[in-house]
């Protein structure tokens, strides 16, 4: 089933649909499926249709966003004094936009221009004829939209009349012939004693962000390309453009590029918080440095893992990824906290030589399941997760593969090196590992 919105946005269904402004020119079609499945097959038959059809028109495909509102994903704006200067600068980045490969439906936010009818009024002459403008622009306005008249009545509801001059809406030369009525003088005058009329093409909608006037430049990705990859392209390309630009003109990045950013900030923002909470329950919990800096060394190492992970599965390092990067870490830190605290346990029993080897021995098994478990458990959302959840399923699973080997190796080691444990061959001779 679908619906259609033809001059509006429609009302806001959803919670992160944002309604365009009403614009004669602008439709919105809302598409339901009955399967989700359905959903990629059909937007690249609507792209086909779209460019089969209507090729003069600025089309858009895209599914309902589930996060915040992004719009399009690739977001350029510019920003400056003159509309004109800023109208021919957005021009020249539209063009060398089309140019990438992976870029579709490039537009800008202020739309096609319009034709706008501007009348100068020779303020003189109307004096002159005890005409103000106030006068002017009842007359034009009565004459071209209609002046309301008066209402007609049937039962319970009222229609307006309206009284408007047919067809004068068609050229200048016969808007020029329009009487203007002097509410002084009380008399008629053609417009054209008293103004000229000539039309000029403006912007549809002019947008100001702190109060400057800013264009905003917009592309989709084509199916199969990332935001991320494409902006490591157009900023070389913006940074050259830019360097020709009059003064007071300035371009900033937004879209997915400027959402990733922020949401990141509002991470970090929170993080060194956070470190300072576990570093300082760990050296309350083991009462030492060393055993903690072991700790925090181990998710280190583990990001070794992730990025293996994301070359060999060509995946971008996003939001969701810096959140698989989060979660990687607290699994890593509690196997590390695990190992460590056993070892503990076992100098209490054995010397510390054997304790080590005891322990790490025994938490062979546990530390490799609870991996195991959890690469198998986010195996299927690495998949099939799309663009969105795999780079974290993906970020977390190679990092943990990667992590396992190195907690039940690197933090042994690291123990020893830090109390100055030395072992020899002998160490690991079966009588030594055996238990008593």
């Amino acid at each position: 089933s679908f619906i259609s919105y033809i001059g509006e946005g429609g009302p806001r269904f959803f919670l992160t649909q944002s309604p365009e402004l009403s614009s004669q020119n602008y439709a919105y079609v809302l598409i339901n499926t009955s399967r989700y499945k359905y959903v990629p097959l059909l937007m690249r038959q609507v792209k086909v249709f779209l460019k089969k059809n209507i090729p003069e028109a600025n089309c858009s495909v895209r599914q309902l966003e589930s996060a915040s509102t992004v719009g399009y994903p690739i977001q350029v704006r510019i920003s400056g004094p003159s509309m004109r200067r800023l109208d021919s600068l957005a021009r020249q980045l539209e063009k060398e936009l089309l140019k990438i490969d992976g870029l579709e439906a490039v537009n800008n936010n202020w739309g096609n221009k319009i034709k706008k009818l501007v009348i100068k009024v020779n303020q003189q002459k109307a004096k002159r004829l005890r005409i103000s403008s106030e006068d002017i622009a009842y007359s034009l306005s009565a004459m071209l939209g209609g002046a309301e008249i008066t209402s007609y009545r049937k039962k319970r509801t009222t229609v307006p009349v309206v009284l408007r001059l047919k067809d004068y809406n068609k050229d200048i030369p016969q808007l020029e012939t329009l009487n203007i009525y002097s509410s002084e003088a009380k008399l008629s005058v053609p417009l054209s004693q008293i103004a000229s009329l000539s039309l000029v093409w403006e912007p549809s909608k002019i947008f100001r962000r702190n109060r400057i006037r800013t264009i905003t430049i917009r592309a989709d990705v084509k199916e199969g390309y990332l935001a991320s990859r494409l902006f490591n392209k157009i900023k070389p390309l913006l940074s050259k453009i830019s360097a020709n630009w009059p003064e007071g003109y300035t371009y900033a990045i937004g879209g997915e590029e400027e959402e990733n950013a922020k949401a990141n900030r509002d991470i970090l923002r929170n993080v060194p918080l956070a470190l300072f909470i576990i570093l300082a329950l760990m050296v309350i919990q083991f009462n030492s440095f060393r055993q903690t800096f072991i700790i925090f060394s181990t998710v280190l190492m583990a990001l070794i893992g992730v990025s293996w992970g994301l070359i060999l599965t060509d995946s971008a390092f996003g939001f969701m990824a810096f959140l698989g990067v989060i979660s990687l870490a607290g699994i890593v830190i509690n196997d590390a906290i695990v190992l460590l605290d056993r070892i503990r346990i076992e100098k209490n029993i054995h010397p510390v030589k054997k304790a080590i080897i005891i322990s790490c021995f025994s938490h062979v098994r546990p530390i490799i399941l609870t991996s195991v478990t959890t690469v198998g458990g986010l195996f299927p959302l690495a998949l099939r997760g799309g663009l969105f959840w795999s780079p974290m399923a993906i970020t977390i699973m190679s990092g943990l593969i990667f992590s396992t080997t190195l907690t039940l190796i690197f933090v042994p080691v690291l123990y020893s090196i830090f109390y100055r444990i030395k072992f020899k061959e002998d160490d690991f001779s079966e009588k030594i590992l055996a238990k008593e």
